[in-house]
């Protein structure tokens, strides 16, 4: 099982088939439940549960001046998210930078083989990882 979450607009295809991942799934954690992810949007965080251990390659899409810039609503409780960018950056940014704005977010928490780590304000937050953000009410959340 992996979690990760993309920095931008992708071309999921190609990034899946690039991966070299034949089988398994990708899901997501939507209004408190699993679902299939059918393609990778950014804010979204993912799970791939199967058994290729390589990593996966990211291929951010050229935004142009039509694209609307992402939101997700978050429902009150926990949420499975993604930093997101807006242009595709790889470079980690505060997590007070990632949730400013949001004071429904009480806590960041990221997944580590020791078991989960609560992140604070001076936390980084890395834009290919995925991340569980609880919500005291449902807010539609643009990142940072």
């Amino acid at each position: 099982m992996k979690m990760f979450s993309v920095p931008g607009k992708v071309d999921t295809a190609q990034m899946v088939a690039d991966s070299g991942i034949t089988s398994g799934s990708f899901v997501k954690f939507t209004d408190g439940q699993w679902e299939l992810a059918s393609g990778f949007e950014p804010l979204e965080g993912y799970v791939y549960i199967g058994t290729c251990e390589g990593s996966m390659p990211i291929y951010t899409v050229p935004l142009t001046a039509t694209d609307t810039p992402p939101e997700i609503q978050l429902c009150c409780g926990w949420n499975l998210v993604g930093v997101n960018t807006y242009g595709g950056s790889l470079d980690p940014v505060l997590c007070s930078d990632f949730t400013g704005g949001y004071p429904s977010i009480t806590k960041v928490l990221e997944f580590s083989p020791s078991g989960w780590l609560k992140l604070n304000g001076d936390s980084q937050v890395i834009p290919t990882y995925a991340y569980w953000a609880y919500s005291d009410s449902e807010c539609n959340f643009a990142g940072q």
